[in-house]
């Protein structure tokens, strides 16, 4: 062998050596005190703003995707409808799509909950409903009306389901009852009306459809209600129901099981979820699981706070839920009992799940988290001060690997959307 070849041979390896080293050392630079990682690379970034001098960015709490893209809230500030809709290729973040087409300039595509069918995607914001063909960015239809709409919204394939002030019940008293709707034209029509006893009113108000899920049994369409009356007429003393309405058969199989005892903003506070035929809600600060079949209570579980604002999932026979405590739980779901509790970060997106490691945004510190769902450890709090200075936020996009590319997040601060290799 010659000397040159030698040499070259000893100067590769002491390249590799280097570069394994600058690599550890990298690593631990940006890992804090426990261990947890602080700053990833980024696969790309995309700017989420046309003109500088952005304004402040709409607020997505679902996951939007359609044809293998996803949506994140953008805005060009020099246009009198600023925020937008915008659908973006995971592989590079080019634009596929946008939308902006709101009532009101500047009121921001903020949705917080919506019905999909295909590449129509429905959701609600007090008086306006809009409905955005997400493969396009055209309007499908918007609709102003003179009763806002919870913004709580479900649906069937091409039928979505809102609660809407009664057109046909109690003209001297205010309530909410379920609608269904199409997607493709707007229209709507009352259908689903509680059995309200009349017992107590707050003001007008005498109770409301707060949650509708559509349920398969046996092969026959049922939908999940849960529906509250008041139970006193000047403080906020709310008595939660279940339901369980035949779709097909349009008839209740029961309406009225008692869901947890009247309370102070007893009220449902994030999605009813479903899982083995069993039903969660979370309740005031209470989580409750019911039997859907049968109605009866499982198990209920009262926490120091709510669920409002990251919810629950279930996954995999787990049921994850960020409270407002700080505290992030790992339940049993059948009966209510903790698998683990490990730090959390208070008012959160809503969680997101793959291969064994949940996400979310925001909290107190801001940060995108990655948790192992098996022990309960953090493997990441990503800073935003490593990501231009901005707080993320939103439900984090979590992409499967697929033709030979690995799996990834998508996730978004004030000024950036990023693509990050995913923990696992």
């Amino acid at each position: 062998m010659s000397g040159l070849s030698m040499k070259k041979i000893v100067g590769v390896l002491v390249f590799f050596l280097l570069l394994s080293s600058c690599c550890k050392e990298e690593s631990e630079d940006y890992k804090d005190s426990q261990g947890v990682l602080t700053k990833v690379p980024y696969i790309w970034k995309r700017s989420l703003h046309k003109t500088e001098g952005y304004s402040s960015n709409s607020y997505h709490k679902v996951l939007i995707e359609y044809n293998g893209y996803v949506g994140i809230p953008t805005t060009d500030a020099s246009q009198e409808n600023s925020r937008y809709l915008s659908m973006i290729d995971p592989d590079d973040g080019t634009t596929i799509s946008e939308w902006n087409d709101v009532f009101i300039p500047q009121e921001g595509v903020n949705i917080s909950y919506a019905h999909q069918h295909e590449n129509l995607l429905f959701y609600q914001r007090g008086y306006r409903g809009y409905c955005i063909n997400l493969e396009t960015g055209a309007t499908q239809w918007k609709i102003e009306s003179e009763d806002p709409s919870f913004v709580v919204v479900d649906g069937i394939a091409e039928e979505f389901f809102v609660m809407s002030e009664s057109e046909n019940l109690y003209p001297q008293y205010a309530e909410k009852v379920g609608y269904r709707g199409n997607i493709y034209t707007g229209e709507k029509e009352e259908f689903l009306v509680p059995d309200f006893s009349l017992e107590f009113s707050y003001g007008n108000r005498i109770g409301d459809v707060v949650g509708i899920k559509p349920h398969m049994i046996d092969g026959v369409r049922h939908l999940v209600v849960a529906w509250q009356e008041f139970k006193h007429p000047i403080n906020w003393v709310a008595q939660t129901y279940l339901g369980l309405f035949n779709y097909e058969t349009m008839e209740w199989v029961y309406q009225k099981k008692e869901m947890i005892a009247p309370k102070m903003n007893g009220s449902v506070l994030s999605p009813l979820r479903i899982y083995d035929n069993m039903i969660f809600a979370n309740i005031g600060h209470d989580l409750v699981c019911h039997d859907i079949l049968s109605g009866e209570q499982l198990w209920t579980r009262n926490f120091p706070q709510d669920f409002m604002f990251s919810g629950f999932i279930l996954e995999e026979g787990r049921l994850y839920g960020l409270n407002e405590d700080k505290i992030l739980y790992c339940i049993d779901p059948y009966t209510g009992s903790s698998i683990w509790e490990e730090p959390g970060a208070g008012t959160s997106s809503p969680l997101t799940y793959m291969n064994g490691v949940l996400y979310f945004t925001g909290g107190s510190d801001g940060k995108l988290h990655a948790v192992d769902t098996e022990t309960g450890e953090t493997v990441w709090k990503l800073k935003g001060e490593h990501y231009d200075h901005g707080y993320f936020f939103n439900p984090v996009y979590v992409i499967p690997a697929k033709d030979g590319k690995p799996a990834r997040i998508i996730a978004v601060n004030a000024l950036n959307a990023y693509c990050i290799e995913a923990y696992r």
